[in-house]
């Protein structure tokens, strides 16, 4: 099976290094790169419906601090980190 662009694309190394994928796209992905020393983080769109879910999503899944100001200073900050 050929891998698809997306798995490509998330193993190149170059920018972009957040993608949009849909979820069968993202069960290839996971399958496809079991075991290599790339680090997934999946965050659901369907919480991040208003700034504070965004930032909620974006919490959980980067593992930002308890201390995460929960605004776009704090979270400029925290995704430059």
């Amino acid at each position: 099976m050929a891998i698809p662009r997306s798995v490509e694309s998330v193993t190149d190394g170059s920018a972009p290094w957040v993608h949009h994928v849909t979820e069968s796209q993202a069960e290839m992905i996971r399958a496809t790169l079991t075991g290599a020393d790339v680090l997934i983080i999946e965050l659901d769109g369907s919480k991040m419906r208003t700034v504070d879910g965004l930032f909620s999503e974006y919490q959980r899944g980067f593992w930002f601090p308890e201390y995460f100001g929960r605004n776009w200073n704090a979270f400029d900050e925290c995704i430059r980190d």
